[in-house]
Parts: C-alpha cells; structure tokens; sequence
C-alpha cells in the first residue's frame, strides 16, 4: 500500500489556527473569523484541485466518478462562501453567504447518497433507509428540544427563526445520507477518505446547531468562537478527505470496500436512545409524577428491554456469520476480512496456510464422528499456540489458516509455526484411541504496502505445497512448515518423532495406492492451471497427496 500523500502542512496549519482562535478569544485581541476565515479558505484552494484531479483521472470507475463530480462541487462552492464571508463580514445574519451554506449542506447531501456502496437486496435496502431515518429523527428530537421549540416560544421575527433553524434542519439531511453510508458500508471508497467526510459532517452539524441554538436562547445572533472551530475543522476535514479521495483513485489497487461492523449496525439504537434521554429529561421538568412522566419511564423501560434483546440477537447472528460451526475458530469470510483490515494498517503480517495429512484416513478407519473430533482437538491445539491478537480460522475439510499480526521478521513467523506444529502432533485422544497427526504448514509473510489480500494467501498456498512435495520426496519428512521467503525457503526440519498422523502398520498395497496419489498430485501442483488455491473459495481435490496414516492402536502413543 503506498504510502498517504497528505501534506503535513495541512495539519499544522489547522494546529497554528486553532491555538490563534482559542488566544484571540481569551485575550480578545483578535475576533475569530479573522483567524479562522483565512485558514479556512487555504483549506479550500487546496481540496478543490485534487477534486478535480480525482474527477479527470482516467479509467475511473463511473459510480466513483459521479461521488468525485458531487464532492467537488461541494468543495467549490465550500471555497465560494468562505470568500464571500471574508469580503462582507460576519456580523449580519442573514445574508448571501447563509444561503449560499445551505446550498453547499444540501450538496453534500446529494454527495453522500451518491457515494458507491455495498451491494443489497430491496429488502436490505429499505431496512437501510428506515435505520437512518431513525438516526435522523433521533437528531431532529434534540434540534426541536434545544434549537426550534425555543425559537418558537421566543418574540424574535420569523425570517431570523426560520434562518437560523436552517441550519441543523437543513444538516440533518447529511446526516441521514451520511447514516446511510455507515450502515450499508462503501463500495471502492477507502475507509480513510470516508471517516474524513463524516468528520466533516458532524463538525458541520454542531456548529450549525450551536446558530440555532445561540438564536433561540440570547438577545443577539452571532457567529461565535466555538461555531468558527467548528467549520474550522470542517474545512480542514474536507481538504484531508479530497487529498485522500485523490490517492484512492490514483492507487486503485489499494480501493477496498467496507463492510458494515457491529458498532454501525447499532448506530439506529442511538438515536433511539437519544430521543428517550431527551423525553426523560422533558418528563422531569415537567415536575409532575402523575401522568405522562410516569408513562414516558415505563415506554423507555419497556423499548429498553426490547433493544437489549434485538443487540443480543445481532451479536448472535454476527457471530454465526463470522464463525467456522464445529471449531468454533473464525471461517473463511472472518479470516479474509481480518486480514485485510491488517494490512490495511501497513502492519507486517504473516499468514500461515494449515493442511493436515491423512486426515482421509482417520475418517476411513474411525469413522467421521472421530474425524470431527480430531479436527476440534487440533483447532484447539492452535488456538493454544498462539497470541491472543492472533487469528485461527478453518478454511473448509482439514485446512486451517493463522493470522499472525505485527511479525518482526519471517523468524518469528516460523516460530509460530513451530509452536503449531508440535501443539498439533498430539497425541489426542479419540475415542478411546490415541492419535497421532502432522500437517504441512505454508508461511507467507508481507513487507507493508507489498501485498494484498490474495496475493499474500496464494503465496501461503504455494509455500504449503512446496512443503507437501518436500515430504513427499524424502528432503523434508519432517514434519513443519515451509516458508515463501525469496523462493520459498524451508523451515528448520521439526523432527521425526512429530511426523504424526503415521500408522505403523500400513498395509504395503495401501502404502502403494497412497503413494501414486501422491505423485498424480505432485503432477497436478506443477500445472497451475489445474490447482485451484483454496483461497479462491473453491473446493481443492482431497484425494491429492497424504503422506501417512493415523495411529490407532489400544495403547497411548509413547
């Protein structure tokens, strides 16, 4: 992944201003809008040529052209209106530069609901707009009890309520489109460029706010300090997210989508609460216990109840979701979306590729009941041997897969290796028979920005076979790992006393068939074409190479 291009003067500039606005409003040498206005709009002469750069980009992606066409013409006009309030002042409210603020709200609007997104049914999709609708009305509760209640109980004139009420109302329509985005995840847009823009946004939405609400509850209209950090910092948000915006589309490689988590798929609960909150604090004032107080508490308790079951529910269902049903370890899905958020973070990480030998056998020869219990006794085995950050997942039949976050070099990888490798050699208990096993473990590990997703999973792939076919030729019987390195450089040789998964008394015809399945295998690994990588989600052939049988005899293995 390359690295970000964000200017670092970007943010220093936002430091210096900040600290400029805070010193001018204590000492009073200096109003805020006089500091603020110019950062302000350095912050737009930087984003809008990297709006247009986004959009100008060749090749781009329609649907993220159209997001970049949107977002640049909220940055322009963005920069429009800070020229316009440098040039007339801030003083009088309402004037040009206020409609010409909703205007650019109600862009960003239109910008946020064009943002690509994640791929739903109808269904899924109603279930989106309804959970961000509740999002926004559980906003609108708090501007009607802090901003719009007020002002309508006031004596001021309707044009300076309506003026000053526009700005949450009209901020409550980004925040929907930009509730919509959480929920439903993006599409080919960076997380990075999106958690700049809804920064942004609730910059955006409570410096508005904190208008309505100066208007509602003192004598005098003004844009204050806070209000000036605020669009400071919506500013400053905007430059970063279109520099970022800029990077994406010039590093399309590195464009990923986002799946929605657990913490937005709550994002409807919040605003559930929030409109209870406000109700609950409304029932107090009231000063009377009997009867709406009463009731209000008893309908909280009552939806609170219902909520907690509905977060418990989700959590079961994202559990399922994520989680392989016999080993209880994390299935394909999990393993590939963690990966991804690894490297992602330009950690160096190493993925370790799990096949165990002769499992066919153990089913054949003790039935799959035991061949069920021997692959949870290894899962439990690698759990065992690795960091609690780490992640065990089972990719499907007898293979297994290792996130190992933050290695410091291939060493450590290996010795992860290692460790799994002699958890797995057991014995185990199955039954009442003692079982030996092995497995040919491929290390794969990434420099940061190196690989993606599946390139680092297909050279673990590789690096497995190769320590398959080294067992099988007699370099390697050894039961380990073997690692991708430069050109796949082995492992340390584990030991034979942990090859496992070995039956003593083989028959030889057995021994025979065994090893022509062996070697078609060995012929079918050197054609590509005909190996499917089961990081591609397809089924591999479990007939190709094992190297020995289980040990099965009425004594504990010595």
């Amino acid at each position: 992944m390359a690295k970000s291009t964000m200017l670092p003067a970007q943010y220093t500039v936002y430091a210096v201003t900040v600290a400029l606005v805070l010193g001018g409003a204590a000492t009073g040498l200096a109003p805020a809008e006089k500091i603020a206005g110019p950062a302000m709009l350095w912050f737009d002469l930087v984003m809008v040529p990297y709006g247009i750069r986004a959009c100008r980009h060749p090749g781009l992606d329609p649907a993220i052209r159209r997001f970049a066409q949107v977002l640049t013409a909220v940055l322009a006009l963005t920069a429009t209106v800070t020229l316009i309030f440098l040039i007339t002042g801030t003083k009088a409210f309402p004037q040009v530069g206020d409609a010409v603020h909703l205007l650019v709200t109600v862009i960003l609007f239109v910008a946020l609901m064009t943002v690509p997104v994640r791929r739903m049914t109808t269904r899924e999709r109603w279930k989106t707009l309804l959970d961000a609708g509740t999002v926004a009305v559980g906003a609108s509760m708090v501007l009607w009890y802090l901003v719009i209640g007020p002002a309508l109980l006031g004596s001021r004139s309707w044009p300076i309520v309506l003026a000053a009420a526009c700005y949450p109302v009209v901020d409550l329509l980004a925040l929907f489109g930009l509730a919509r985005v959480l929920i439903r995840g993006t599409r080919h847009i960076s997380r990075r460029t999106f958690t700049m823009l809804g920064g942004a946004v609730f910059a955006l939405l409570i410096g508005d706010s904190y208008i309505g609400y100066a208007q509602a509850h003192t004598a005098v209209v003004e844009r204050s300090t806070f209000s000036f950090l605020c669009w400071l910092t919506t500013h400053f948000l905007l430059a970063c997210g279109a520099i970022e915006l800029w990077r994406q589309v010039a590093h399309p490689a590195e464009n990923r989508d986002t799946r929605q988590r657990g913490a937005a798929a709550k994002i409807p609960y919040g605003g559930i609460g929030v409109g209870y909150l406000l109700m609950a604090i409304a029932a107090v004032r009231e000063g009377s216990a009997f009867p709406w107080p009463g009731l209000v508490l008893g309908s909280m308790a009552i939806t609170g109840l219902v909520v907690l079951r509905q977060v418990l529910v989700q959590s079961e269902i994202t559990e399922a979701a994520e989680t392989d049903v016999l080993t209880g370890l994390a299935n394909r899905a999990r393993l590939h979306d963690e990966l991804a958020r690894s490297l992602r973070r330009n950690a160096r990480t190493a993925v370790l590729l799990i096949d165990l030998n002769g499992f066919k056998q153990v089913n054949d020869t003790l039935g799959h009941q035991a061949g069920d219990d021997l692959l949870v006794a290894v899962a439990d085995a690698m759990r065992s041997s690795v960091r609690p950050d780490d992640v065990v997942g089972r990719l499907g039949g007898d293979e297994f897969a290792v996130l190992v976050r933050s290695v410091t070099d291939r060493a450590g990888a290996a010795a992860v290796a290692g460790r799994i490798s002699a958890a797995i050699a057991g014995p185990f208990v199955i039954g009442d028979r003692p079982v030996t096993a092995s497995a040919s473990i491929g290390v794969a590990v990434s420099a940061p920005g190196s690989l993606d997703v599946d390139e680092l999973l297909h050279r673990a792939d590789v690096a497995m076979y190769e320590q398959k076919r080294n067992e099988r030729n007699g370099g390697g019987r050894n039961r380990g790992s073997r690692n991708e390195g430069e050109h796949n450089q082995g492992l340390r040789n584990q030991g034979e006393q942990n090859r496992g998964l070995r039956n003593q008394g083989e028959p030889s015809r057995d021994r025979a068939e065994r090893d022509e399945r062996a070697d078609d295998a060995g012929a079918r690994h050197g054609r590509n074409d005909e190996r499917c990588c089961p990081t591609c989600g397809q089924s591999r052939n479990k007939d190709r190479e094992r190297e020995a049988t289980p040990s099965t005899s009425e004594q504990p293995h010595p």
